[in-house]
């Protein structure tokens, strides 16, 4: 078996004048949220093998500081993580080395939501910023990985306000 957290990125300032959407740096909600979220996450005391994030300024922000509450473990960052479709999204997973137990993907919607629908068989999945999922995924290898072989264990989203 291999768990799977897919986690969407705090939330945003909204993409103003000349920024580039990809240029767009958490808020205060995102900067509160982000640590909160990321402390709840390390007092499960589940590990984690392997953090992934999109190279966009507000992912690499949201995994930074899951790295740190899990103490400061290194994390990769992959470009073709922004805005990727649910097909990108599973080619990475499936590019993940076997030796991994535990992965987590930080990354954005539509595709993190759809990517948590596509392995746990789930409809209408919206993440909301922050929030992350875990997935059983029943295989023995990444490569493995298809649609509706995961079950969802369990969904923290921050409080709404």
């Amino acid at each position: 078996m291999r768990t799977l957290y897919i986690t969407r990125h705090a939330n945003t300032l909204p993409a103003t004048g000349r920024m580039r959407d990809f240029d767009r740096q958490l808020s205060e909600r995102g900067l509160a949220d982000a640590p909160m979220m990321a402390q709840r996450f390390a007092a499960r005391k589940e590990p984690l093998d392997f953090l992934i994030a999109s190279t966009a300024v507000r992912t690499q922000a949201t995994a930074r500081v899951f790295a740190q509450a899990m103490g400061h473990m290194k994390f990769e960052s992959a470009p073709s993580l922004y805005a990727a479709s649910l097909d990108t999204l599973m080619g990475i997973i499936a590019g993940f080395k076997d030796e991994l137990r535990s992965a987590m993907i930080v990354g954005h919607n539509p595709g993190v939501s759809q990517l948590v629908d596509h392995l746990s068989g789930g409809v209408g999945t919206h993440l909301i910023p922050c929030t992350t999922v875990r997935i059983d995924l029943h295989v023995e290898r990444w490569r493995e990985v298809a649609g509706g072989i995961g079950t969802e264990v369990w969904r923290d989203a921050p409080p709404s306000r």
